[in-house]
């Protein structure tokens, strides 16, 4: 009875920690914390050793790559090889960015490398997302800039809603916090259509 109960305890506190993940630093508007505790438990993102989020913090090319293949559930073998010069076949994401560039969702630059390291722009977020959606074609639509096309067509979407700060200017490093807001968006409009 007594391994029973010392069982049944252990379980309890297993589940308990992997059903609610919450955070010391969680954002207090509740758009950040529905996505955030969902992706978390979805094991699309993750926090850090102190039990922190740090949502404010920038989100390099590496971790979205981890991100977003996550978040559709795709899956993704070791990598034996890379797709960019500048990504070793030893590092974490590797096999993300990968996975990633076979989809078509994210593009290297001209040099042949990938910057696994460099902080994501929002309108990187956003066309990563759109292309992830199949919906690359709205973006077609207008001659501005293409990266801010993306944003608008990322706004039209409503990617964004929900997301409470000043600072989605195309070109900004993307915040962990509206990463994951754009995420949790991006899978109820899939599951919505």
């Amino acid at each position: 009875m007594k391994k029973t109960i010392c069982a049944l305890t252990l379980i309890s506190i297993i589940f308990a920690s992997t059903v609610f993940a919450t955070f010391s630093d969680m954002p207090t508007f509740e758009s950040y914390k529905t996505a955030i505790e969902y992706l978390t438990k979805k094991g699309v993102i993750n926090g850090y050793e102190d039990n922190t989020f740090k949502p404010a913090n920038p989100i390099t090319r590496a971790e979205f790559a981890k991100m977003i293949i996550t978040a559709l559930g795709e899956k993704c073998e070791d990598a034996t090889e890379t797709k960019f010069d500048d990504v070793e076949v030893e590092f974490w994401a590797t096999k993300y960015i990968n996975k990633s560039a076979e989809l078509g969702l994210v593009n290297g630059y001209e040099d042949d490398t990938f910057r696994p390291q460099n902080n994501i722009t929002y309108s990187e977020v956003a066309a990563v997302i759109i292309r992830a959606m199949g919906k690359e074609n709205l973006t077609k639509t207008s001659n501005e800039v293409k990266m801010q096309n993306y944003m608008n067509v990322a706004y039209d979407l409503n990617l964004f809603d929900g997301v409470v700060t000043n600072d989605l200017v195309y070109i900004s490093p993307a915040r962990r916090d509206n990463v994951a807001l754009m995420i949790y968006n991006m899978l109820n409009l899939e599951i919505s259509h």
